[in-house]
């Protein structure tokens, strides 16, 4: 069967050349050389026995230690102070954020932005107000007019991407597990 998919990785120069004269030595190209070895490497983990399966109550009530370096407790601590958390719920947050790839917000910064939608739209509908208020023929045509019209949408702009933000934190503390 004719090969149809292309893998291809970057590597240190001097990987890559130890990569080149091993393939040289043994009289192949180096895509055959790497062909041989995924080969090899699918084959070897194919007959390998599968991991033992974690039951479903144990992974969700297992407490974890964790061994720490030296000096990055230190590091956890002040981030944790930073984002208004106990170190062992910013930990959790981190992991939570590795395992589903979406950073879980906490929940004083998810109230700020929250509170940050609510002043932007306050600001967007002030700005609307002046526009009225000095009514449309008045203004038309003029820089203020310009400016308040750029103003508005830029308002409104930065206010749909927090909402979006918003709205994505908030399902990020939704398991996909459970």
């Amino acid at each position: 069967m004719p090969a149809t998919k292309r893998l291809s990785a970057w590597v240190e120069p001097e990987v890559g050349e130890a990569f080149r004269a091993l393939a040289e030595a043994r009289g192949m190209s180096e895509s055959k050389l790497l062909v041989g070895l995924v080969e090899a490497y699918l084959a070897r983990a194919r007959s390998l026995p599968a991991p033992p399966p974690v039951e479903e109550a144990e992974a969700l009530s297992e407490r974890i230690t964790i061994r720490l370096r030296p000096g990055d407790a230190l590091g956890v601590a002040e981030r944790a102070v930073h984002r208004r958390q106990k170190p062992a719920t910013y930990l959790a947050s981190l992991v939570r954020a590795h395992l589903i790839e979406d950073p879980v917000v906490p929940d004083e910064e998810l109230a700020e932005l929250k509170r940050s939608i609510e002043a932007l739209s306050a600001v967007g509908r002030e700005l609307q107000g002046i526009a009225r208020r000095d009514g449309r023929e008045a203004l038309s045509g003029t820089r203020l007019a310009q400016a308040i019209s750029a103003t508005r949408a830029s308002v409104e702009d930065v206010r749909q991407q927090i909402k979006a933000y918003v709205k994505v934190a908030n399902t990020s503390w939704e398991a996909p597990y459970e």
